[in-house]
């Protein structure tokens, strides 16, 4: 059936960790996997399309539990909803040469 890929989360939700594992249908079955791997913490699926849980989480990503979506860690939250920030939020154009 393929892998399943896990999402390891700190306290502060923020993705410390992505392991690849055998296929789980669920997070119940994943936390069942990966506690009789003796792996502690608090683990969620992520999907590589993005399917789900809106992003594929990566190390620095924000895991939002109220929207149950992954964020790429430069995105703010506006008007209740997640986006990517503004080019010209991002880059000083008195810095452009």
């Amino acid at each position: 059936m393929g892998n399943s890929y896990a999402a390891r989360i700190n306290d502060a939700n923020i993705v410390e960790e992505v392991l690849v594992v055998p296929f789980v249908g669920s997070d119940s079955e994943l936390m069942k996997l990966l506690s009789g791997w003796k792996l502690d913490g608090q683990w969620i699926l992520t999907y590589r399309d993005g399917s789900k849980r809106s992003h594929y989480a990566g190390v620095g990503y924000f895991y939002d539990a109220e929207r149950d979506e992954f964020v790429p860690p430069e995105h703010v939250l506006v008007d209740g909803e997640w986006s990517a920030p503004m080019l010209e939020d991002v880059i000083d154009p008195e810095a452009v040469v």
